[in-house]
């Protein structure tokens, strides 16, 4: 796949592989330490570049690891660090320098239309860390930690959400159709699924 932005464009199949893929890789870091290499270092001399324009915890020190686990190396920037947060450059300027010196970029944003406009001009994959109508990473988190915990394929599980809606559950939604899973959503009337979203839905089904 050449970017992972939303659950939406991404084949049901890739994301099943992904979970395949994560489950071995847990299995042979057993008796690892944190920032032990995985066998084989799969993305020796491979680079992440990170920029969070929203706090993270989990989602930073994830990432970190993920890489550094896999053989690669991660560099996270400030927006304020450079000089688009200051107006002095493009975003087309910052994706061409980004893919010059990285091998691949993750941005958590709260603007939408940052996340499109750097996936345009990129000639690097763009991961979605977070954005206002999507969390694909933590969904596909979430299922691998349900089917580990249940040891068995969530579209043989039934999911709830109860609370309003959010990108979290703009992605679940989204993935309810591809892992093939029953969700029951409980919002508050005002407070519903994102109206594209339900258009996907309604589109999948008829």
């Amino acid at each position: 796949m050449k970017h992972f932005i939303n659950l939406q464009d991404i084949p049901a199949k890739d994301l099943r592989k992904i979970l395949i893929d994560a489950k071995k890789r847990k299995t042979l870091r057993k008796g690892l330490n944190n920032l032990d290499v995985d066998p084989g270092s799969p993305l020796k001399g491979d680079l992440l570049i990170q920029m969070f324009e929203k706090s993270s915890l989990r989602t930073r020190l994830s990432f970190y690891l993920a890489i550094k686990q896999l053989g690669g190396s991660t560099l996270t920037l400030r927006p304020d660090e450079l000089h688009l947060a200051k107006g002095g450059e493009s975003i087309a300027d910052t994706a061409k320098i980004l893919s010059n010196f990285g091998n691949a970029f993750m941005l958590r944003t709260d603007n939408e239309i940052k996340l499109k406009e750097f996936k345009k001009y990129l000639s690097i994959p763009i991961i979605n860390g977070l954005s206002p109508l999507s969390h694909p990473t933590q969904i596909l988190s979430d299922i691998f930690t349900v089917e580990e915990i249940k040891k068995r394929e969530i579209s043989k599980l039934n999911i709830s959400w109860i609370g309003d809606s959010n990108n979290v559950l703009n992605s679940l939604i989204t993935a309810s159709i591809k892992f093939s899973f029953k969700l029951k959503i409980g919002c508050p009337k005002n407070y519903q699924p994102n109206k594209n979203i339900m258009k996907y839905l309604k589109k999948k089904y008829e």
